[in-house]
C-alpha cells in the first residue's frame, strides 16, 4: 500500500519531466513518471483512446510487485472502457474494489474493478466541467 501512496504522490509531479527524472533518480528507478505510458505496462491490458495526461509506475519494496498508473484525457464513457476490457478478457469483479480499498483516491466515484486471473485493472473516471472525461488506470499483477 506503501506504493500507492507514492503513487499518487508522484503523479501530482508528473507535468515537468526533470521533475520525474529526479524521482526516478531518487527512487533508485523504482519510481518512474511522465505522460506517457511506461515501456513495461502490460501488453494485455488496453487503454481507451485519449491524450495520457499522467503516468507512472512503482516498484513496491516489499513484495517487488510493480503499479502502474495511466491518467487519460478521454471522451469515452465508463462503459466504452468495460467493453474494451471485457473484449480483452478481463471480467468486473467487486472483490478488486473491496481488496483495495485505496482505490478509491485515484480519482472519481465511478470506480470499477477487472481481473483476467493475472492482472488486476482498477478504473476511476471523473467528468471534466470542460468536456469529456478523465480516466485514471491503476494496473498490477497478481502474485503467484
Amino acid at each position: 500500500m506503501k506504493a500507492i501512496a507514492a503513487l499518487l504522490v508522484v503523479l501530482a509531479l508528473s507535468g515537468c519531466s526533470a521533475i520525474g527524472d529526479v524521482v526516478s533518480d531518487a527512487s533508485g528507478g523504482k519510481v518512474n513518471v511522465g505522460n506517457t505510458v511506461p515501456a513495461d505496462f502490460p501488453t494485455g491490458v488496453p487503454l481507451t483512446d485519449g491524450d495520457v495526461v499522467a503516468a507512472a509506475s512503482v516498484v513496491d519494496d516489499l513484495t517487488g510487485a510493480t503499479v502502474w498508473n495511466v491518467t487519460i484525457s478521454t471522451d469515452s464513457t465508463a462503459d466504452d472502457i468495460a467493453a474494451e476490457l471485457k473484449a480483452a478478457g478481463f471480467a468486473g469483479s467487486d472483490d478488486v474494489i473491496a481488496n483495495f480499498p485505496q482505490a478509491g483516491d485515484l480519482v472519481g466515484d465511478n470506480l470499477k474493478g477487472y481481473t483476467n486471473g493475472s492482472i488486476v485493472v482498477v478504473v476511476g473516471m471523473q467528468a471534466l466541467p470542460t468536456g469529456g472525461s478523465v480516466a485514471a488506470y491503476a494496473v498490477t499483477k497478481v502474485p503467484g
